[in-house]
């Protein structure tokens, strides 16, 4: 007697259960919504094969008729026009052996058989040879097999036919053919009522728009629905999608993947740990450490909620979201409350909006603000909402807003501060350099910051040293100020236009000689590392 066996994992929602029928045995992972309805199909299938009364198999017509007492009394040779009868199923051949004592046939030559019951579905199956127990409704049929019912076509060498539960099983290679798809496995079991299909074995799909590729796989007739339990590959169009675990639907060609999951398209990778996927409205989310990454333009996307459109190429990102610019040696790391971007079709530039709790790290500069807006083509980064950004190892610079411009290797170019920007230097004795003023525009070098112009209204303070000692406090009120810088310190100051300059001494230095108006400083909001 065949047998059912459930291992149930404690701490996994998959179950595994190992079926054993018709002499194969394959194992297989399901969900446990899943496993209940086969575990329930199994007990029925299996404790049931003796659970009703052994009617005869009924001799409708034959033109010749035989006995051969010397292999049984019993026994009959049957041949022209040979038609049986067994409850609800009509098997005809051109010649069969009956064993009226075993209730047994052996049928050959275009065996033909084929369901009667209205009440449930018709079915047809064609072959060479044809054995069967009328006592168990167990048998098998081979040679040129074709079976057909109103939703498909199956071609195949063998298959073994349980008549109790209207349930086919071929090991040896199995060719389906519907209004829709082309189908084939190395096996399958089908459920001819409820039009359910388990397939093992080497398993391809196609329809018009896709091509799936699995080692098993369930799938209904009705619904149009595969349920994935092992690796697989879906190719449609340009996308491909790998997945272990979830449900495809081929009338819809949506998706729903939940373990070992990656989405290719183009230049562009989707993982997450749930994927909801639909071809028809070119939409993907994900669901819980989802990542997106671009390798043409060099751009990561990573949050735990991540919603793209891949027709208009647009989407967000909310939950933990990330954005990673790895461009060059030195990764940039953005993070917010939500990410919002969009991707042109034609020119593939990508527009990007860190909104809320904006934050970048690198090595050469850290930043806070409300919002980060990043356009990858023009090689612009705007901050908004009083930005703060971080330069070297002490220096702190404020706006309103402010405008970066990269090289074409992703490399900062310049930085333009709006909105009274002001730069904050903590030198080596704990004193604070500052300029400030009503505009500001910073060079770089390779990421190496070289000059600062400020521009209208421009004030700084300087602490004058010599080799160890603050000797005095410089003053500087002009129209503009110029800021040179080496290795990343202080180098020098110069001044243009409506000049005023005072060096104070430190001895008799004030308060509002130390720091100017608007002073403010925040090293402990500065992002220490990539994980903010």
């Amino acid at each position: 007697m065949s047998k059912i066996k459930a291992l149930i994992k404690r701490n996994s929602n998959l179950i595994m259960t190992d079926f054993k029928y018709f002499k194969s045995s394959v194992t297989i992972f399901i969900d446990t919504q899943s496993f209940v309805i086969l575990k329930l199909i199994a007990l029925f299938l299996f404790a049931n094969i003796y659970c009703f009364s052994q009617q005869k198999i009924e001799l409708i017509n034959a033109n010749k008729l035989k006995f051969d007492k010397t292999i049984n009394e019993n026994f009959k040779i049957l041949s022209g026009e040979v038609k049986f009868k067994h409850d609800n199923v009509i098997f005809e051949c051109d010649s069969a052996f009956l064993y009226d004592d075993e209730n047994k046939i052996d049928a050959f030559g275009n065996v033909n058989i084929s369901n009667i019951d209205k009440t449930n579905e018709n079915f047809n199956i064609v072959g060479d040879i044809f054995k069967y127990s009328g006592n168990t409704k167990i048998g098998f049929i081979e040679g040129n097999v074709i079976f057909k019912d109103e939703q498909m076509t199956l071609k195949t060498d063998k298959v073994d036919y349980n008549g109790l539960n209207n349930i086919i099983h071929y090991n040896d290679w199995g060719y389906i053919t519907d209004k829709s798809m082309q189908l084939t496995s190395k096996s399958g079991l089908y459920y001819i009522d409820t039009k359910d299909f388990f397939f093992t074995e080497k398993v391809d799909v196609k329809n018009e728009n896709t091509q799936l590729n699995s080692d098993t796989l369930l799938y209904n007739y009705n619904s149009k629905i595969i349920n994935i339990i092992s690796k697989t590959k879906i190719i449609s169009d340009s996308t491909t999608i790998y997945t272990s675990n979830g449900w495809y639907n081929s009338n819809t060609e949506s998706a729903m993947l939940n373990y070992q999951n990656l989405i290719i398209n183009d230049n562009k990778t989707i993982i997450a740990d749930t994927i909801l996927y639909n071809a028809s409205k070119n939409e993907i989310i994900c669901h819980s450490n989802a990542f997106l990454n671009d390798t043409a333009s060099k751009i990561a996307l990573a949050a735990d909620y991540i919603y793209f459109n891949q027709k208009i190429r647009n989407g967000i990102a909310t939950k933990k979201s990330n954005l990673i610019s790895y461009s060059d040696a030195d990764t940039t790391f953005i993070k917010g409350d939500t990410i919002k971007f969009s991707n042109d079709t034609i020119s593939d530039e990508w527009t990007v909006n860190i909104e809320g709790n904006s934050k970048s790290f690198n090595t050469k500069m850290q930043s806070i603000s409300d919002t980060i807006i990043f356009i990858s083509n023009q090689n612009c980064v705007y901050m908004l909402g009083e930005p703060f950004i971080w330069l070297d190892s002490a220096t702190q610079i404020s706006c309103k807003y402010l405008q970066m411009q990269l090289n074409e290797d992703k490399n900062l170019k310049e930085i333009y501060f709006i909105g009274k920007p002001f730069i904050i230097t903590k030198d080596t004795s704990n004193e604070y350099n500052q300029i400030k003023g009503i505009e500001m525009y910073a060079s770089f070098l390779e990421n190496e910051l070289k000059y600062i112009d400020v521009y209208n209204n421009a004030e700084s303070i300087y602490f004058v040293k010599d080799s160890i000692y603050t000797i005095g406090i410089n003053k500087i009120e002009g129209d503009t100020i110029t800021i040179s810088f080496s290795n990343e310190e202080l180098n020098s100051i110069f001044v243009k236009h409506k000049t005023t300059a005072n060096l104070i001494s430190p001895l008799n230095a004030k308060k509002h000689d130390l720091i100017l108006k608007g002073f403010a400083y925040f090293p402990e909001k500065r992002p220490k590392s990539k994980f903010f």
